[in-house]
């Protein structure tokens, strides 16, 4: 079709370019329009009345969306006189499969007839499976696409380093290694882009900046976005920071504290430099997780010289400071969570404020230098509270902070990247899911192509196995990974699993063949499946009334998959209830209504899960459950029970089970098999040797716990519940050396744990732990354990880049043993699965 009205809009459009078709259902002549939008967010004009009337109502019942290409732009700078009135357009209209008839009946109602779209074309992200079998597995599988995104090895290695970076004698107290002289100076040259030289943009090489290239003389120089083939004579806004996306331990926050120590004008990488502008304070924003703060303070202390930095954590005590105060350090650091709830509160305030009323919100009032997202991974969905709180701080440059292979690893969803980042114009997900996703999906290699140069525009990426000059980045002992799978020791285990197993199958076929497997019975599914992961870790883990209703049900003759969704309120179902949340608040799962982390969990007796604001705000307006629309009411709403009393945190620094100092001969709670296998390993750890032990639900680090105990192991844990200083004791207990007057001086006793001080005058005299316990969730991010050399996985997670999130905690810059990574399974088991989704997922990566 054409497009009208070029005359009447500023809007210009290039040869073979993408345009925006939006609807207008407001416009005073046409209540169908149907506008067609440049990348610079200017109207270039409409498509015809006819056509509209056909398009627009399917547009408005979002049965199909819209995107246009025009083949010959709009004539402004192609031809001589004056601009055209029309253009061609090809519009491309997008539907599901099921829908593809009727709209192609209801357009050829109006005489439109569609092309036929090409054949897609075989995916250019075809990789080899990883070797499944076998005693030992390699540790990292696959990662071409991974790595050629961001740029070759020999290409990474060709970057310049800084000329004069802040080492010692410097600010500095470290000298930077080669690759992280190398990062720092892209670093400086990302945060001062240059739009290229006008005239570069003609001939076979055609020289860019983020996708703008100049074109023309100086006086009459336009910008053409090669990507979109978008024409604008506005200088374009450029990006001011990038993604620093090293191999988990090759010093990213290093590489950033020298970021905070250079010339914010970029001299003397950049040859014009260009000062701070006056809208922005001196000061950088730090965001991570929780367990990461003390990590961050401890780099500070560490590498920083006296004097050169000065920085405050906007946490707990610490948020009762000023925008004032704060814009005067040179760093903050605060929490996602810190973040998220101050948005949360300002939208609730904004819904029932009274006229004049505002809400206090210092982090959001200060105008940053620049904001770091430390592990900005978590930012993966833009609808969340969490994302939304990471986009709305104000600054001047932003960065990203993250190893984790699902940054680079899912490829469709960098957009919620690029609106954190201002990376115009693929902030805007039309633009982003035009010009890359919708490609890409088809199998088409152009869209590969130009997200390849994206990412090599905002993103650097090294990992240990990369040599310059045919040396390796970074000199690291040998990390091996063995896979144990094990059989289940006992025929109780056994018998216990297939019941669960053949019972959860036999559900579900039912509700296959009845289709019934709707929304409100996913929930079941999901806990079918934990309880068989569980019950392959400690049969505890799995509660004795879901065991008992599913036997119920195996002994009946006639099947009833109502059981599935409605709930008995007597103590067995409230017990089933509050495991289920229980288990989602240990392993973070997100509010259904607001997407972001539980806060004040709250389960339904459909057994669905909400933050208690959320869900309460929903059921005032409508009582039904956002899921599955069953009648919820406020009553029926449960929370987590109140923890056992604990010790104050003023005089316990780590938790466990504690108990008497004189140790039990046998543990408190029976033992499993992975349990066995974990303390047949630890005893047979060499002396001066100490382990990290990973599991994804906090129940079975209390079940290992006694354990420990009972073999006279010292240990310490960390896990999501523990508060920062807390947590901190933990981390700097467990990296002190072992001495052997301490150990002597307790062997009187050598069954005594961290968990197990009564007072501080005894903490002087406990023996260093050789052992931390660390929820998967909690220990998997931005933590420094070098002072192990020996990993175990308990269970396997469904996504591998979490595990090795986890591995990379202990096999990282610093790390002088060759670390031993043993992942557990048990053998014709649901987690034999897991492993081969795993494998996939590498694949695809």
């Amino acid at each position: 079709t054409i497009l009208l009205g070029l005359r009447y809009y500023r809007g210009i459009v290039g040869r073979r370019q993408h345009v925006l078709l939006e609807r207008q259902p407001n416009n005073a002549y046409d209540g169908n329009a149907i506008r067609a939008m440049n990348i610079a967010g200017e109207q270039v004009g409409h498509i015809p009345r006819n056509v509209a009337a056909a398009l627009a109502p399917m547009v408005d019942r979002k049965c199909i969306r819209l995107e246009g290409i025009c083949p010959f732009g709009s004539g402004r700078f192609f031809v001589v006189g004056l601009p055209q009135f029309q253009t061609r357009v090809n519009v491309i209209v997008y539907a599901p499969e099921v829908l593809k008839q009727g709209v192609i009946d209801a357009l050829g109602r109006f005489g439109i007839q569609l092309d036929q779209p090409p054949p897609a074309r075989p995916s250019p992200f075809k990789a080899e499976m990883p070797v499944s079998e076998g005693s030992r597995v390699a540790r990292m599988s696959s990662q071409d696409m991974l790595n050629s995104l961001s740029g070759t090895a020999k290409d990474l290695a060709a970057l310049p380093m800084h000329p004069s970076p802040p080492g010692p004698p410097g600010a500095l107290k470290v000298k930077l290694l080669p690759h992280q002289l190398q990062g720092l100076a892209w670093m400086v040259q990302c945060e001062h882009p240059r739009l290229p030289a006008p005239g570069s943009g003609r001939g076979k090489k055609i020289e860019h900046t983020q996708f703008w290239s100049a074109i023309g003389a100086t006086a009459r120089a336009h910008y053409c976005n090669i990507a979109t083939n978008s024409l604008q004579f506005d200088k374009p806004q450029l990006m001011r920071g990038g993604i620093l996306a090293d191999d988990m331990g090759l010093g990213k926050t290093l590489q950033t504290i020298a970021l905070l120590l250079t010339d914010p004008t970029g001299c003397p990488v950049i040859a014009d430099p260009t000062p701070l502008s006056a809208a922005y304070s001196k000061a950088t924003l730090i965001v991570c997780p929780l367990s990461v703060i003390g990590n961050w303070l401890t780099q500070l202390e560490t590498h920083v010289m006296p004097g050169q930095l000065a920085w405050h954590v906007y946490h707990g005590a610490g948020k009762a400071i000023s925008a004032e105060v704060l814009e005067k350090h040179d760093v903050v650091i605060t929490t996602y969570q810190v973040c998220t709830h101050i948005v949360f509160a300002m939208y609730t305030l904004r819904l029932t404020k009274a006229p004049g009323q505002t809400q206090e919100s210092p982090l959001f009032d200060v105008n940053w230098c620049r904001v770091v997202l430390d592990e900005g991974h978590i930012i993966k969905n833009h609808r969340a509270l969490m994302s939304k709180a990471a986009c709305g701080l104000k600054a001047e440059r932003h960065w990203i902070l993250s190893g984790a292979l699902t940054l680079l690893g899912r490829y469709i969803r960098c957009k919620e990247l690029m609106l954190f980042l201002r990376y115009k114009p693929f902030d805007n997900a039309d633009w982003y899911n035009s010009i890359f996703k919708g490609p890409i999906s088809r199998g088409d290699k152009e869209g590969y192509d130009r997200l390849k140069l994206l990412m090599q525009s905002l993103c650097i990426r090294r990992t240990k196995s990369m040599r310059a000059n045919g040396r390796p980045l970074v000199e690291l002992p040998a990390c091996n990974v063995y896979l144990h799978k094990i059989d289940f020791a006992t025929d109780t285990e056994r018998e216990l699993y297939n019941l669960v197993e053949s019972e959860s199958r036999r559900q579900f076929r039912m509700l296959m063949q009845q289709n019934k497997l709707q929304m409100q019975n996913y929930a079941t599914v999901l806990e079918m499946l934990m309880r068989l992961r569980q019950l392959c870790n400690h049969p505890s883990l799995c509660p004795h009334s879901f065991i008992e209703k599913l036997k119920e049900r195996s002994s009946s003759d006639k099947a009833d998959t109502e059981q599935l969704v409605e709930v008995d309120w007597n103590d067995a179902g409230v017990q089933r209830l509050v495991s289920i949340l229980r288990d989602a608040v240990e392993n973070g799962e997100d509010c259904c209504v607001c997407l972001d982390a539980l806060n004040e969990g709250r389960i339904t007796p459909c057994a669905h899960f909400f933050c208690k604001l959320c869900i309460e705000r929903v059921i005032r307006s409508n009582p039904a459950c956002p899921m599955c629309r069953q009648h919820v009411a406020a009553g029926t709403l449960l929370e987590l029970p109140p923890e056992p009393e604990t010790i104050d945190d003023e005089d316990e620094e780590s938790v466990g089970d504690g108990g008497d100092n004189n140790a039990a001969s046998q543990p408190s709670t029976p033992s499993s098999t992975k349990i066995d296998a974990l303390i047949q390993c630890l005893r047979a750890t060499p002396s001066g040797v100490k382990s990290v032990v990973f599991s994804q639900w906090t129940g079975m680090l209390d079940l290992v716990e006694p354990h420990l105990h009972c073999a006279g192991i010292p240990f310490t844990r960390l896990d999501g519940k523990m508060p920062r200083k807390r947590r901190d004791e933990a981390i700097r207990r467990f990296s002190m050396p072992e001495a052997s007057d301490n150990t002597a001086k307790n062997s009187e006793d050598p069954m005594i744990t961290e968990s197990q001080r009564p007072n501080k005058r005894r903490r002087a005299e406990l023996p260093v732990p050789r052992v931390m316990l660390v929820s998967l969730k909690c220990g998997a991010l931005g933590l420094n354990l070098t002072a192990a050399s020996q990993v175990f996985m308990l269970d396997p997670w469904w996504n591998s880049s979490v595990q090795d999130q986890a591995i990379d905690r202990v096999y990282r810059i610093g790390q002088t043993r060759p670390v031993n990574v043993f992942l557990f399974a048990i053998k014709d088991s649901v987690e034999e699965r897991v492993l081969e989704i795993q494998a996939r997922k590498r694949a695809l990566i």
